[in-house]
């Protein structure tokens, strides 16, 4: 049994290990489908195919339950879709034991956006500017001062603020800082932060449901050499896992549009309500000492807030 979104991940997982059946989760509209492209996996390995239309009202239903499960304020609004998914296809294949996720190629193949795009920044300080090429220097030591503050805000989608808090100046930039290689300040992060994360989640929905969960690309030994796998990073992220099998559909190899567990959240009234009061009650607590931005809608930092709101009140 293996999730399969239809993304490079989990589509390299399917092909390796060639489970019997996969499953996949969507909401309606074809930018919120994807199972066209797990659909091909499960052609090309002859896998049964189990997909599960979710809504609102799942999301809601599963919303609170979930958080608890996670135990802290970190799972992003796709873990609480992936657990919605799981639950559902328990219901049909009761006796399941294990199942498969692609869980960490983003992390070790440096496939997430900011990722990308910070590596790219930094290599553009390093070219001879067409106006006043005698200040090369110059460029590269304003590169250098703000790339560490460059990761922190790409982490933490809230104000300028955030990047002064104590926290960021007494421990994350100074043990960034002690790190050269772009790369490996990347790495660093999406090893021993985004990936634990994203682990922990993982496994807090698998325990819940009574399921072990497995992540064959979150490994050691991809670990270990994931600075020599990134040594060379193409224009297209993750080219190494893209051209591992030939028998990968093209239509899955060459799609560059990342959309994870895509969730139509602007339409989704009830839950920006519920998020929006939620959000504004954090802020009215004494002990809270973080600036406060307006409520602007579902996104990460107002959804990180409302998880965080939603713990806390478990512990009144």
């Amino acid at each position: 049994m293996a999730a399969v979104s239809g993304g490079i991940d989990s589509s390299i997982v399917a092909l390796e290990t060639k489970p019997k059946v996969i499953y996949s989760g969507f909401f309606n509209g074809d930018e919120f489908d994807e199972t066209p492209y797990s659909s091909t996996i499960a052609k090309e390995i002859n896998a049964t195919h189990y997909t599960y239309n979710l809504t609102e009202i799942d999301f809601l239903k599963n919303l609170e339950e979930c958080i608890e499960i996670f135990c802290s304020p970190i799972g992003g609004l796709g873990g609480v879709s992936e657990y919605i998914t799981l639950k559902k296809m328990l219901k049909d294949i009761p006796n399941t034991k294990q199942v498969l996720f692609g869980n960490g190629g983003d992390e070790i193949f440096l496939g997430y956006f900011f990722n990308l795009y910070i590596k790219e920044f930094y290599d553009k300080s390093k070219e001879i500017p067409l106006y006043m090429p005698n200040f090369l220097a110059s460029k590269k030591r304003i590169s250098e001062n703000i790339i560490d503050f460059m990761i922190i805000s790409s982490l933490n989608r809230g104000t300028p603020a955030t990047l002064y808090s104590s926290f960021v100046k007494n421990i994350f930039i100074p043990q960034i800082n002690t790190i050269d290689s772009i790369i490996d300040k990347l790495l660093f992060i999406n090893i021993n932060i985004t990936l634990p994360t994203l682990l922990h989640v993982n496994n807090q929905i698998c325990k819940s449901v009574g399921v072990r969960g497995f992540n064959p690309l979150a490994n050691d030994d991809l670990i270990k050499i994931s600075r020599y796998i990134n040594t060379f990073i193409s224009d297209l992220p993750k080219e190494s896992l893209r051209n591992l099998y030939d028998n990968l559909p093209e239509k899955i190899r060459n799609n560059r549009i990342k959309k994870g567990f895509p969730i139509p959240v602007e339409t989704w009234h009830v839950l920006n309500s519920m998020m929006k009061n939620a959000y504004n009650s954090f802020f009215k607590r004494k002990k809270i000492t973080i600036e406060k931005i307006p409520y602007n809608g579902i996104n990460r930092y107002t959804w990180g807030v409302f998880q965080a709101e939603l713990c806390l009140r478990r512990f009144q």
